[in-house]
């Protein structure tokens, strides 16, 4: 059976492929040209293909399911899941379980706008999956806990009270070189950055209530890992979100075999290099770099380091520290899988029919169809995230008085704003004062002479009302330039704030900022709204005023 099709009403909406910045290779996969779906197990558009994939997911061997739910169950109670969460976590342990999957980085209360629409779209792809197929399809979000690139993650973007793009940014004052965000301890200076956004942000009907859940999932004590948790199961709970903790010990246990395969059969690399050769050769990049020596793994000690074959065992390049096989594969909690094995990781624990990611994941996933062949797993499907620009009144009608095209806005903003600077001045009026003023001084000279021909005395009075006319017009043409000035001066604020609301810090706004200033302003209704909105059918960057 087909997935149910969506009726709902998008007021406008973009294609995914023509948003800026996209890598040929990741525009080529989303319009299907080129040979980019040759790197990819599956169309994402053709439903015949999931239901081969279910088949072959089903059948594929896993990490214990019954141990990873009981996991996840501990994970996400203490994390403050409800009934929602629960119940998919019960069905979970079906045999005939799907799971559709999403991760990502644990940013600063959330993250940018696009980590969001991410975490609903898995939510909206297993509601409508498990209504469709008639089976249970779980949504699971993996946190990327163990990222140690917290410049990344410890910042969250806002427009500020006089309407100016902002970052936000927690300093953690024991935070080591290195260190996985889900070591990373908040400190007092959480409640002072909360308290320094909280004055930053135009007043909102629901800020109070806001920052006091806020404050409750981001307290001192918490990890960034953890408090990301609490606030994401706190959104979107309600949808049966699951959230999947990576560092936890316990399922490094059940990765340990993906981890054994990697270091004992290098499986990862001899794969990606010969896919990045396939890529170079049809015109496309590798987003990943391949070290022949290094496996996919890092070594979670004095920080999160690479490690390197050396003889016939490795070494930490960060302290040298040299291990046996044996050593390394007894201590798994110490291990983690960099980008090119979590995927690999994600699906040996749980049932992954689809992966919803975005632009640069998409272009990475492309490295990964020979690796899931040489460990004899099905690849799943990759699904392009959908996305949103979200418009406020104030901004719906400054596009509405100059004239502006939404849609063009995002996707050729730089035409845009140059065809406005051209429009300072209405050419209908520069071409009517031209019409008028050339002719004047092209003969009004003549026109002297001849009055001076029929009276010498009418010489002085021609000149000075020849002189006035022109003056005149001068002064006339002075007040309209300086009307069209302060005209120009109120639109060019509009026109900043606009710019501003849409592509903020010269980005997408759903890369530059954070969901809680949305949430101050319209409450936690704000959530059901976008959910109600999220087609994931075909890939689309929708536009929804507020």
């Amino acid at each position: 059976m087909e997935p149910p099709g969506d009726n709902r009403k998008i007021a406008r909406s973009i294609p995914w492929a023509d948003l800026p910045g996209l890598t040929v290779l990741t525009r080529d996969y989303v319009r299907h040209q080129g040979l980019a779906a040759d790197f990819f197990a599956a169309d994402f558009l053709d439903r015949s293909q999931w239901q081969t994939l279910a088949s072959r997911v089903t059948a594929a061997g896993h990490a214990d399911r019954r141990q990873l739910v009981d996991i996840l169950r501990d994970q996400n109670r203490d994390c403050g899941a409800g009934p929602a969460t629960m119940a998919h976590l019960d069905r979970l342990q079906d045999p005939q379980a799907l799971a559709i999957v999403t991760g990502q980085q644990v940013g600063l209360f959330g993250g940018p706008l696009y980590t969001l629409y991410k975490a609903l779209a898995v939510c909206r792809m297993a509601a409508d999956l498990s209504v469709a197929w008639n089976r249970p399809v779980a949504p699971v979000f993996y946190l990327v806990s163990e990222d140690h690139d917290l410049n990344e993650i410890k910042w969250a973007g806002y427009l500020d009270r006089s309407h100016q793009c902002n970052k936000l940014v927690f300093e953690p004052r024991k935070a080591g070189a290195r260190m996985p965000a889900a070591q990373v301890a908040l400190d007092d200076g959480i409640l002072t950055a909360q308290k320094h956004l909280a004055e930053e942000l135009p007043f909102g009907a629901f800020q109070t209530e806001i920052f006091a859940a806020l404050a409750r999932d981001y307290r001192p004590g918490e990890t960034l890992a953890t408090a990301f948790a609490r606030w994401s199961l706190r959104l979107l709970g309600a949808y049966g979100l699951i959230i999947l903790e990576a560092s936890d010990d316990r399922l490094k246990q059940l990765m340990a075999p993906i981890f054994r395969r990697e270091l004992e059969e290098n499986l990862s690399i001899p794969a990606m290099l010969e896919t990045n050769q396939r890529l170079a050769a049809a015109g496309y990049h590798a987003q990943l770099t391949v070290q022949p020596q290094r496996p996919h793994l890092f070594r979670l000690e004095e920080g999160r380091h690479s490690i390197e074959r050396a003889g016939d065992g490795f070494i930490n390049l960060h302290n040298q520290t040299r291990f046996s096989l044996q050593e390394l594969l007894g201590q798994p909690e110490r291990l983690s899988p960099k980008a090119a094995l979590r995927p690999l990781v994600q699906d040996w624990l749980l049932p992954t029919l689809a992966y919803v990611g975005g632009p640069g994941e998409i272009a990475y996933w492309a490295q990964l169809k020979g690796v899931y062949e040489a460990f004899g797993r099905p690849m799943p499907i990759v699904m392009p995230r959908p996305g949103m620009t979200l418009l406020e009144q104030r901004a719906e009608k400054w596009l509405q008085k100059y004239d502006l095209d939404a849609e063009a806005y995002i996707t050729d903003r730089e035409t845009v704003e140059d065809r406005l600077r051209l429009s300072v001045m209405p050419a209908e009026l520069t071409e009517a004062m031209a019409a008028v003023r050339t002719p004047i001084a092209r003969h009004w000279p003549a026109l002297q002479t001849a009055i001076e021909q029929v009276d010498a005395t009418l010489a002085a009075p021609a000149e000075k009302t020849g002189a006035g006319i022109t003056h005149a017009l001068e002064q006339l043409e002075g007040k309209v330039l300086r009307a069209v000035e302060q005209k120009e001066q109120s639109r060019s604020a509009h026109l900043a704030a606009l710019q501003q609301s849409i592509w903020p810090g010269g980005q997408l706004q759903e890369r530059q900022l954070n969901v809680v200033p949305f949430l101050c302003k319209y409450g936690w209704p704000l959530i059901e709204r976008l959910y109600d909105e999220i087609a994931w059918q075909e890939p689309q960057h929708h536009i929804l005023t507020l």
